[in-house]
């Protein structure tokens, strides 16, 4: 039998040449910092709150655009610790989260 996890992905697009984020972990919160980051598509101009249903470890994310050009999304988890990945992408910013 071969165990293949279940994952949730999200994906940033990011502007060529601009490959500057930062990741910090917190308890129960995945922050990721993209400099020069621009909030577009379905979302709000102002930030706002995505609400995740069905997912056994994330509750919601909340991004925001800061005064500095910084878009900040902030993925509240249901547990403490939960694995995930970054893969190397071009021009892309995939965060895989693991059930």
């Amino acid at each position: 039998m071969v165990f293949i996890p279940i994952i949730q992905e999200f994906v940033f697009d990011l502007n060529i040449g601009i490959d500057d984020y930062k990741k910090v972990e917190e308890t129960n919160v995945l922050k990721v910092q993209i400099s020069y980051g621009n909030i577009s598509g379905e979302l709000k101009q102002e930030g706002g709150t995505i609400e995740v249903n069905n997912s056994p470890v994330l509750s919601f994310i909340e991004y925001l655009k800061e005064e500095d050009e910084t878009l900040v999304a902030d993925f509240h988890l249901k547990k403490v610790r939960v694995n995930y990945e970054i893969p190397e992408y071009s021009s892309r910013l995939v965060i895989d989260i693991q059930h």
